[in-house]
């Protein structure tokens, strides 16, 4: 898999991403590329091309980074939105 140094080599020119960091414990991704996120404090009238997410592993070694397009926002719950995935895809790991 192609080793990335820096978030913007994950995006084109033009495109918005959304980036979080996680342990996972609310995130699921379907073997057909849908899935969802936990809970977040986004504003879902923002455009987002892409949400990309690193999934701390429970060792250092055992990270994934994924790349999905937005779905649609659940919510609100309190401030935070969940966060819809689809054609969601793993583009590393360590």
């Amino acid at each position: 898999m192609t080793k990335y140094s820096t978030a913007d080599q994950l995006l084109r020119p033009g495109e918005v991403g959304l980036f979080i960091f996680t342990e996972g414990a609310n995130l699921t991704i379907g073997s057909d590329g849908s899935g969802s996120t936990g809970d977040w404090v986004v504003d879902p009238r923002r455009r987002v091309d892409w949400v990309i997410i690193y999934k701390r592993g429970s060792t250092p070694t055992h990270n994934e980074l994924w790349m999905a397009r937005c779905g649609n926002y659940e919510g609100p719950r309190s401030d935070r939105y969940g966060i819809g995935l689809r054609d969601a895809h793993r583009v590393g790991s360590k």
